[in-house]
C-alpha cells in the first residue's frame, strides 16, 4: 500500500520530463505486476502520476492516467465510492483548463461527481461544496465561451 499511495509527487516534479517517464514507466510496471492492473492501489498510482501530468500542464496525459483509473474505479470500487468521485473530479478539472476550454465534457464530469458526493458524503460535506463551486465556475466559463463566439 505505501508503495502505491508514496509516489514522491514532490520529486517527479522537479524532474525534467525525460527523466520522469522512464521512472514513471518503471513505476507503473512494477505496480501492475505486483498489485495487477485491477487493484485499487494500482489505481492509486495511476491517479497520482495522472496528477503529476496535470501539475504539469501536461493535459492530453494527465487524462490518459485519470481515465485508466476511472475504468479500475468503476469496476473495483463500484460507481459510488468516494474515491470514484474524485477521479471524475479530477478528470471534470482538467477539461475545465485545458486550453481546449472543454467546458460541456468538464460539466459532464462534474456532475456525475456532484450525484456521488451528494449520495455518499452528504450536501454539507466541504468535498461536495467544492464539487458546486467547480459546477458553478464552469457554467461560467461556458457561459463566457458562449457569448463571445456569438458576438
Amino acid at each position: 500500500q505505501f508503495l502505491a499511495s508514496h509516489i514522491p509527487h514532490t520529486q517527479i516534479l522537479s524532474t525534467t520530463s525525460d527523466q520522469f517517464t522512464p521512472r514513471k514507466d518503471q513505476c507503473e510496471r512494477i505496480l501492475a505486476t505486483i498489485l495487477g492492473e485491477s487493484d485499487p492501489l494500482y489505481a492509486t498510482a495511476l491517479k497520482n502520476i495522472g496528477e503529476v501530468y496535470d501539475k504539469k500542464g501536461e493535459y492530453v496525459k494527465a487524462l490518459e492516467y485519470f481515465h485508466k483509473c476511472e475504468r479500475i474505479q468503476a469496476t473495483v470500487l463500484r460507481e459510488s465510492h468516494p474515491s470514484y468521485a474524485n477521479t471524475l473530479n479530477n478528470i471534470g478539472s482538467v477539461y475545465s483548463k485545458d486550453n481546449k476550454g472543454e467546458y460541456v465534457k468538464a460539466l459532464e464530469y462534474y456532475h456525475k461527481c456532484e450525484r456521488i458526493r451528494a449520495t455518499v458524503l452528504g450536501e454539507s460535506h466541504p468535498h461536495y461544496a467544492t464539487t458546486l463551486k467547480n459546477i458553478g465556475l464552469t457554467t461560467q466559463l461556458l457561459s463566457t465561451t458562449s457569448d463571445s463566439l456569438r458576438q
